[in-house]
């Protein structure tokens, strides 16, 4: 139903998440307050249309994290607080602010996407950023460029949203601290976790990264490859040949990839296939006789 909703995806992951951010933050004009716990995009999307709502940052966050899952991009809700967000007294700037995080193919990485403001955040040369990218800057005192555009944009501000990424964590899901970490609010909200780590080491999971099993095809031995990536599709597998030649397979997920009897070395390239193209690709070399 979502889907059906949404612009076009266009032939980059990058250009659509762009294209989503736009269109998301340019839905309703944003309100001072949530006006609903509705965790649904098609619900919240009805209501803006048909009844006027102004949600805010939460509702703008629901809402594009699921359209980027619906075109098939991998996304996540993060949560940012502000230093002082466990006292009382530091929470003039809000105790935290939602975000979506999403990983982007044709970079092979993270990239942190507010909904809200219709913006992200960039570097030197303009290339977007990911949360633990930001929160290092935030500790080094560096902050990068603020860059957006919509009805809630407003680039004077941006000293004042960096300040959300002393403390980033997975919506219910992952947080992380190398030191102490307080996990209430100085309003008493408890911020829900699954899992509490002491690094942030697997905060940002690398969806090219591929790995290989070894099975038994018609009595020969052979490979399969798995992702952690969502929406993969396949694998597409490149063998260099004597002649220096390459022949190309496209294996399905869980296809297995019988290995060449032929004695010598064989050398691969493998890359995970999603609806956007291929990914990183990954050497493998063996050995026959």
């Amino acid at each position: 139903m979502l889907k059906a909703r949404l612009p076009q995806p266009l032939p980059t992951a990058l250009a659509t998440a762009e294209l989503l951010l736009d269109w998301v933050s340019g839905k309703w004009q944003a309100g001072q307050a949530s006006y609903t716990l509705d965790g649904d995009a098609n619900r919240i999307l009805d209501r803006t249309t048909t009844g006027g709502a102004r949600y805010g940052a939460v509702e703008y966050t629901i809402v594009l994290t699921q359209a980027l899952n619906a075109l098939r991009i991998p996304a996540r809700r993060l949560r940012g607080l502000a230093e002082g967000y466990h006292e009382r007294a530091g929470l003039a700037a809000g105790p935290g602010h939602p975000m979506t995080e999403a990983w982007i193919d044709d970079l092979a990485s993270w990239v942190v996407f507010d909904g809200r403001n219709g913006a992200t955040w960039r570097d030197q040369d303009g290339a977007p950023l990911g949360a633990l990218e930001l929160q290092r800057l935030y500790r080094t005192r560096q902050r990068p460029q603020f860059k957006g555009a919509g009805p809630n944009f407003r680039a004077a501000e941006a000293v004042d949203w960096f300040t959300f990424f002393h403390t980033v964590a997975v919506s219910d899901g992952l947080a992380w601290s190398s030191g102490p970490y307080n996990p209430v609010t100085g309003t008493g909200t408890v911020l829900r976790a699954s899992r509490l780590a002491d690094s942030d080491v697997d905060a940002a999971p690398d969806l090219a990264a591929i790995s290989t099993s070894v099975t038994a095809d018609r009595n020969r031995p052979a490979l399969v490859f798995r992702t952690d990536h969502p929406y993969a599709t396949g694998f597409a597998v490149a063998e260099s040949t004597v002649a220096d030649e390459k022949t190309q397979t496209t294996l399905s997920l869980d296809q297995p990839f019988p290995l060449d009897a032929e004695p010598g070395e064989h050398r691969l390239t493998v890359a995970t296939m999603t609806p956007y193209g291929a990914l990183t690709q990954h050497h493998l070399h063996y050995h026959s006789s």
